[in-house]
């Protein structure tokens, strides 16, 4: 019987498992423009929020991208409708409000 296989099979999985343990802690935050949430929920560093794609609100394991959280918003002309269902002035107010985007435009 071959041992030195399946120890290779187990501390593969030993490793896989470490790796998803991580991930799911937020041990390890990604950076500005990198992909965050989905599957391992991967989160973001400080000062950064995890922007999903627009229309996601419902949606399980949405992988988006991180972006700086503004200290403060440029005035807006560009409404945006978040998944809480309020107009927001645009996605800087938005973001910082901590809401994922349902789509551009007021809320109806």
């Amino acid at each position: 019987m071959r041992i030195a296989p399946v120890r290779r099979a187990v501390a593969a999985v030993v490793v896989a498992f470490g790796l998803m343990a991580v991930a799911l802690t937020g041990a390890e935050a990604v950076g500005l423009g990198q992909t965050c949430g989905g599957t391992f929920r991967f989160a973001c560093g400080s000062g950064l929020w995890c922007d999903w794609p627009a229309g996601k609100c419902a949606a399980a394991d949405v992988q988006g991208k991180c972006v700086e959280i503004s200290a403060a918003c440029p005035k807006s002309t560009r409404p945006v409708c978040g998944c809480d269902r309020k107009t927001y002035g645009g996605d800087c107010e938005r973001v910082r409000a901590g809401v994922q985007k349902d789509h551009d435009g007021a809320c109806k």
